[in-house]
């Protein structure tokens, strides 16, 4: 079997980008001929004006993207391209032109641009369904991709095309990463037999016990999404050490929230081998996000550490997590909750503990991804064209 991975990086590297790049690496460690076709989206600035308005006003099918599908077909010849973002430099048209060369094509949605230009369904920081797979000009109108108007236009173009394409039936299959999400796009109306639920993966873990661990940490983007300024004012002066671990837009006020409480250490960005560690040495992980998440790698690392996860309900994470979870937007409930089991006895944090490594263990190891995404691409080569 030989293997087209598609994708466009984006201008600030973020978690599908890293997936995107495990994925092909655990593809080939298992023997599977693997090919890729990755673009990066500043290229987009050196286009000419003419192939720039092009790609803005097609809907998501251009020549741009056909050609460069075409010729990485043409090169490696697969039976199989696998694509993941694809805005702007690729869009629906590469999908056609892969699916038209014969190749089977499967597509992964690593958040809800489907039905969200921002990708998120946040608006003003509240959870908002205003748009959905049958249209987005709410999201038009409020700018919600990049704040602009002209933008999101742009964008919601892109996507019609995707969707459009969906309904002709191309890609064959939609990938998932949790059931939320798959629930989430069928009670829009989408085929329940096209989108398939596979989720991401990490190594495993080396988890420490319960007497060499101490208080709790938070790994993510500083960014309003997350809920990291609602984590830090609501963190209290005598729960346990809250050690805060990022980068983002929002660094400055985090530190600025965080300096007047002597509990929080602020580390900044590590590197993801020292996050990783910082994660396996704490007690608890607390991950305040407040739209609904893809699979966060953050929240498997920690699962498969054995470090219990805090989270608010409504979202995916509360059903990849085994752990307690507060109503969204309780930032004082979510803090008091992670405290208590960050102080909680050996036998109580053991119980929660292991409950993590047994869910890590049966859905979310590279082994089990790997297996799934074989026989994904099977079964897609067997469909009839």
């Amino acid at each position: 079997m030989k293997v087209l991975i598609a994708h466009v990086r984006y201008r600030q590297r973020g978690g599908e980008d890293a997936v995107v790049e495990q994925e092909a690496r655990l593809l080939r460690d298992s023997g599977v001929d693997v090919e890729t076709l990755i673009l990066d989206s500043s290229l987009y600035d050196d286009l000419s004006v003419g192939d720039r308005l092009s790609i803005a006003a097609s809907q998501g099918d251009h020549a741009y993207g056909r050609s460069a599908m075409r010729a990485a077909i043409d090169l490696c010849i697969p039976d199989v391209v696998h694509t993941h973002n694809l805005f702007p430099l690729l869009g629906a048209g590469a999908l056609r032109e892969a699916s038209q060369a014969g190749c089977a094509t499967v597509h992964t949605w690593h958040n809800y641009r489907a039905s969200c230009l921002a990708g998120t369904h946040l608006l003003r920081g509240q959870v908002c369904r205003r748009c959905d797979v049958s249209g987005r000009t709410g999201g038009v109108m409020h700018g919600c991709y990049r704040g602009s108007q002209l933008q999101s236009l742009s964008y919601e173009r892109g996507v019609r095309g995707q969707m459009c394409a969906l309904a002709l039936g191309t890609p064959d299959v939609v990938l998932c990463l949790t059931e939320f999400q798959k629930r989430f796009y069928v009670e829009q109306g989408l085929p329940a037999d096209r989108l398939l639920v596979k989720p991401n993966s990490v190594a495993g873990g080396s988890p420490k016990p319960w007497r060499e661990r101490d208080g709790v940490v938070f790994v993510g983007r500083m960014s309003p999404e997350k809920g990291i300024l609602g984590l830090v004012e609501a963190w209290d002066a005598e729960a346990p050490r809250l050690t805060v671990i990022g980068d983002g837009p929002l660094l400055e006020q985090v530190r600025t929230k965080a300096a007047t409480k002597l509990n929080i250490d602020m580390r900044g960005a590590l590197s993801a081998a020292d996050a990783r560690r910082a994660i396996r040495m704490a007690r608890v992980l607390v991950f305040p996000s407040v739209w609904f998440e893809g699979l966060p790698l953050t929240v498997l690392e920690s699962i498969a550490e054995g470090t219990p996860v805090m989270t608010f309900r409504g979202g995916a994470v509360e059903g990849v997590a085994p752990g307690v979870a507060a109503e969204r937007g309780d930032y004082g409930a979510l803090c008091a909750m992670s405290a208590e089991i960050s102080t909680a006895d050996n036998a109580r944090w053991n119980a929660l503990s292991s409950d993590s490594i047994r869910v890590f263990n049966e859905r979310y190891t590279d082994e089990r991804n790997v297996s799934s995404l074989l026989r994904i691409y099977e079964d897609a080569i067997s469909l009839e064209r």
